[in-house]
């Protein structure tokens, strides 16, 4: 606790907990953090300078989201969804989807397709690799939840976003960035002259895919690293790591 009381009473360690879940998200979905990894609590103290307590805390948050399983007397693992969970991740999206898309055909005029389209065709750039972006898909259908105006949905669908990237981690690579990128200009037009039906299908199609590609053979390919490296390394080169974490963990990221 030393570390924290250092830097002031006002950061408290519910603050601090965020901030470390928040980092490890990050690096869980950037695929720093591979699937079946162990999370210790005493290397992830070290690496961001904070109490076991805050990582405790941190844990449990992440356990909450799906992004971490938490296993009596073992400790705490990046999730490894089985097949199964990972159906049903892909069929939640799908639901969800599928259901906004209806919605915003009944709901949306001219007007506002025309600024969706531009914003898909803004968003057509190539992909940078090595980056934590989300890929192009995930922007277009949260693009479409926004248009939505529901906060619940647009909550659900985030937190599904987060655990969908573990499953594409252990199923097959994704389609090429153009081709989703075409795909989604075809999808908003599909949409925009009410042709729901065969929009919802290529929303099924694309999110069932990772259940299609060779998913429980992938799911035994993946295998766990050292935590405290990976970290490290991802602190070293990551953009994402929140200010608070940078400033305390900083002088010591050589020697985690």
């Amino acid at each position: 606790m030393s570390r924290i009381s250092a830097n002031g009473p006002c950061q408290k360690p519910g603050s601090l907990a965020r901030e470390v879940a928040l980092a490890v998200t990050n690096a869980i979905l950037d695929h720093s953090l591979k699937p079946g990894t162990k999370l210790c609590e005493q290397a992830l103290a070290e690496v961001f300078g904070v109490s076991r307590t805050v990582v405790r805390q941190a844990i449990i948050l992440l356990g909450t989201e799906g992004l971490v399983v938490i296993e009596r007397y073992r400790g705490a693992f990046v999730s490894k969804p089985d097949f199964n969970e990972a159906l049903e991740v892909c069929e939640s999206l799908v639901m969800i989807e599928q259901a906004a898309a209806a919605y915003l055909v009944r709901h949306l005029g001219e007007a506002e397709w025309s600024e969706i389209k531009r914003r898909v065709a803004e968003a057509r750039r190539p992909e940078e690799p090595g980056t934590s972006e989300p890929s192009c898909d995930q922007d277009f259908h949260s693009l479409l939840i926004e248009w939505t105006g529901n906060e619940v949905a647009r909550s659900i669908h985030a937190r599904l976003l987060r655990r969908m990237e573990i499953v594409r981690s252990l199923a097959r690579p994704d389609a090429d960035y153009r081709v989703q990128a075409e795909q989604n200009c075809k999808m908003v037009d599909l949409l925009a002259r009410g042709q729901f039906r065969q929009a919802a299908i290529m929303i099924e199609r694309r999110r069932m895919a990772p259940i299609r590609s060779g998913y429980a053979e992938r799911l035994y390919e993946m295998r766990p690293d050292d935590a405290r490296i990976c970290l490290a390394d991802w602190q070293s080169r990551s953009l994402s790591t929140p200010t608070m974490l940078a400033e305390r963990a900083g002088p010591n990221r050589n020697n985690a």
